[in-house]
């Protein structure tokens, strides 16, 4: 697309996709908003009136990455599924996302230490807020340390299996007829099974 095709909103947009397009292919490429210029076909200088480096670019994929993970949960969260059912979609949208967008994934999880302000930040919260409130409505007798708690169990198992997975760390998912989702599942079960024990159904 030639420079003058972009009205200047587009460009941002545009310059966020192609990111996030580069790094999906590639984890590890190396982004700079002049070489992202060149590819879009405006000059060296139009991305410095939307981002003022690479760091508030990467950001911007960032929060996007959160924004499309989060309306993913609120569809799991929407549905009438049962418990166990309703926590293993919440784990596959996870694995989805990954499997979709594995940059944009890691870049969202490993991008340093966020002030507790960040809007990247504040939006994983909101999401992990929303499983929060899914378990509570399953579990209507457990107290909010209770909840917080299963939440940040059942948070790092699916993030622990999905990292040590992505990495080939695993052995258990070497074999033909056992997949990421079969060892998600597992633990989703053994899970549920604990929770319901704790509400004594």
């Amino acid at each position: 697309m030639k420079k003058d095709s972009y009205h200047h909103k587009n460009l941002k947009n545009a310059l966020i996709e192609e990111a996030t397009r580069r790094l999906d292919a590639d984890p590890d490429s190396d982004i700079s908003l002049r070489g992202l210029a060149r590819e879009l076909g405006v000059s060296a200088m139009a991305p410095y009136a939307h981002f003022q480096n690479k760091v508030e670019l990467l950001d911007a994929v960032a929060l996007l990455g959160q924004e499309i993970f989060g309306n993913a949960m609120r569809r799991v969260a929407e549905s009438d599924l049962r418990l166990e059912d309703r926590l293993f979609a919440f784990s596959e949208a996870y694995l989805d996302f990954l499997r979709d967008h594995p940059g944009q994934f890691h870049l969202m999880f490993n991008h340093g230490l966020r002030a507790e302000d960040d809007p990247v930040r504040r939006a994983g919260e909101a999401n992990l807020a929303i499983l929060h409130e899914c378990i509570a409505a399953d579990l209507p007798g457990a107290d909010d340390a209770t909840l917080t708690v299963i939440t940040d169990l059942l948070y790092a198992s699916v993030h622990g299996i999905t990292m040590l997975s992505a990495n080939d760390v695993l052995r258990s998912l070497h074999r033909e007829d056992f997949d990421i989702r079969d060892l998600v599942r597992l633990q989703i079960q053994a899970l549920t099974l604990k929770f319901q024990q704790m509400q004594g159904t």
